[in-house]
C-alpha cells in the first residue's frame, strides 16, 4: 500500500497495483462529433464570486439547521463519451483529475438521486484549481422526462485567471426550478475537466 500511495504522489496515472504490468485489448475510440465543452464566450463570475476559501466553516454558516445534504463524491462520475481517457481517478487521494492529454473537451458526468419532493437550496464542490488559463465548471441540469427538454438549475465554476494549489469551495446559492419532482424530471451533474491541475474532490447540494 505505501509503495502505490507513494507512486501515485509521483504523479501515476493508473491505480492498478504498480508492480503488475496492465494492457488493453480495447480498440482507439473514433472521435465524436459534438461535445459539452464550454461554449465560447459563456458567462463567466467575477473574480472570487461564487468561491469559498475556508470549506466546512464558511459552508456550515449559511447552512439552516433543518437541511440536508446529498453528497457526490468524485468516483460517481464517468466520461460523457468525447474524450473518455482523459481524466483518471486517484483511489489514494480521493479525486478525478485531467491527464496530460486533457483538453476543454474532457468533461464528466453523474446522476443526481435526490427524495422526492424536497427543494433544492444550494449547492457546493471542492475543487483545485490551479491553471492559470484553464478553469472547471459544473452544472446541474433538469431533463424533461416527456418532452426531452433540459434545463441548466445551477452553476458552480472557478475563472481562466484563477490559480490556488489549494482545495477551494466553488458554489452556486441559487438553484432555479428547485423543487425536486418525480417521475416528471431527472437531474444530473456535467463539467470539464481540462488541465492536470485541476481536481475534483466533491459535490455537496443541499435541500430541506
Amino acid at each position: 500500500m505505501v509503495d502505490a500511495i507513494v507512486a501515485d504522489a509521483l504523479g501515476q496515472s493508473s491505480n492498478a497495483d504498480p508492480q503488475a504490468a496492465v494492457q488493453s485489448d480495447e480498440p482507439d475510440q473514433e472521435t465524436p462529433i459534438m461535445s459539452n465543452a464550454q461554449e465560447e464566450g459563456a458567462f463567466l463570475p467575477a473574480e472570487g464570486e461564487g468561491l469559498l476559501a475556508m470549506d466546512m466553516r464558511a459552508e456550515l454558516e449559511s447552512i439552516n439547521a433543518v437541511d440536508s445534504v446529498y453528497v457526490l463524491p468524485g468516483a460517481d462520475f464517468r466520461s460523457d463519451g468525447f474524450d473518455p481517457d482523459g481524466f483518471f481517478f486517484s483511489f489514494w487521494n480521493g479525486y478525478l483529475v485531467g491527464k496530460t492529454d486533457a483538453t476543454p473537451d474532457t468533461c464528466l458526468m453523474a446522476p443526481v438521486n435526490l427524495p422526492a419532493g424536497v427543494t433544492m437550496v444550494d449547492m457546493y464542490a471542492t475543487v483545485i484549481d490551479n491553471s492559470p488559463t484553464s478553469y472547471i465548471w459544473l452544472s446541474l441540469y433538469r431533463l424533461d422526462n416527456y418532452t426531452g427538454a433540459v434545463l441548466e438549475l445551477g452553476k458552480m465554476q472557478t475563472t481562466p485567471a484563477f490559480a490556488d494549489p489549494t482545495l477551494v469551495t466553488i458554489y452556486d446559492a441559487s438553484i432555479a426550478y428547485p423543487d425536486v419532482s418525480y417521475p416528471y424530471y431527472s437531474y444530473y451533474i456535467g463539467g470539464c475537466i481540462p488541465s492536470t491541475t485541476i481536481n475534483l474532490y466533491s459535490i455537496r447540494i443541499y435541500y430541506h
